[in-house]
């Protein structure tokens, strides 16, 4: 864990229920609760736990009043139609936890305060809403933790490790594996960085998802590669070997920085890229006239060659997303 974090997060947790116990709040268990539940480990993560905190409790506070206020129902059937009412309204805000909030909202207001729900409903509602605002401040302005530079420096090693599997002679599947396994990680912690950039989330956004579509599709190749390959002539797998070196070297040139001499390196890293996909088209096309392989060996080593194209292009498309370049 992150001790200076943690200790971050305890010591506003402890300030929040000093102070609510110092004024005596009304329900300021709530906003302590709120804090608690909106203080995660990144700005993004907070910001996506406060909003499911605040709709949830209007979503509970819209379904009271229509229940216990227009309608006059009490007990069970409040209680029932209610919780279901909540979370209908939660599935459709796409809600992943705060139709769990707006349900504490029914349930408290029906089994404990049937008969001063309004003020409990207002008490409550104020309360959350302050201390989703301590914990949000706090986020930001206290040591504050990016989801999105997290994910930026994240990306970076995945290319580096994408790197190193393409220049194995021999990739085993549990190698494989453990960078899909990356990728998927990549992929929960891209909706905390996404809600750092709201209301828009802009090219960076795109940036960060051509790069995990681009990775993907670079692994599936790899993968595909990993399997028993047709009858390939010694030269075409020392020209393939060279195409994925180079699109290994083109990958670790991305991570040199955006300098002129971090540029040229990479320019010259996608020349030679290029070129021995060239190559390997060239050599692919020379008749062999020493025997007929079949029209069934042709068709296998058609698509090596083509996932093998395929996966330097998707390494250079990968790098052009990291440069915010077009791909």
């Amino acid at each position: 864990m992150n001790t200076a974090l943690t200790v971050r997060n305890a010591v506003v947790l402890s300030l929040t229920a000093g102070l609510a116990e110092l004024f005596r709040l009304p329900e300021g268990l709530f906003m302590v609760l709120a804090v608690l539940l909106s203080l995660e480990g990144s700005i993004g993560q907070g910001r996506k736990a406060a909003r499911e905190r605040v709709i949830g409790t209007f979503c509970g506070t819209a379904v009271c009043l229509l229940l216990l206020g227009l309608l006059q129902w009490r007990g069970v059937p409040a209680a029932t139609l209610g919780l279901s009412l909540v979370r209908v309204l939660g599935h459709g805000l796409g809600l992943s936890s705060g139709f769990i909030v707006g349900g504490h909202v029914v349930a408290g207001s029906v089994a404990n305060h049937s008969s001063d729900w309004p003020t409990y409903i207002g008490l409550r509602a104020v309360e959350t809403l302050a201390g989703v605002l301590i914990a949000v401040l706090a986020a930001r302005w206290i040591m504050p933790v990016r989801a999105s530079h997290r994910l930026q420096l994240a990306l970076g090693q995945w290319r580096r490790e994408l790197a190193a599997a393409l220049r194995q002679p021999e990739r085993s599947a549990t190698r494989l594996s453990l960078l899909r396994s990356q990728r998927d990680q990549l992929l929960d912690q891209l909706p905390f960085a996404r809600e750092e950039l709201l209301p828009t989330p802009g090219a960076l956004a795109t940036q960060w998802d051509q790069q995990l579509f681009h990775g993907g599709a670079l692994l599936s190749g790899l993968r595909d590669l990993s399997q028993p390959d047709p009858a390939v002539p010694p030269e075409l797998r020392r020209a393939r070997d060279a195409l994925l070196r180079q699109a290994a070297d083109l990958l670790d040139a991305s991570l040199a920085g955006r300098d002129h001499a971090g540029v040229e390196q990479q320019r010259s890293c996608l020349q030679k890229l290029r070129q021995a996909s060239s190559e390997l088209v060239a050599l692919a096309g020379r008749p062999d006239s020493s025997h007929d392989p079949g029209e069934t060996a042709l068709d296998l080593l058609a698509q090596w060659i083509h996932r093998s194209r395929l996966i330097g292009l998707h390494a250079e498309a990968m790098v052009e997303a990291a440069q915010g370049e077009p791909s």
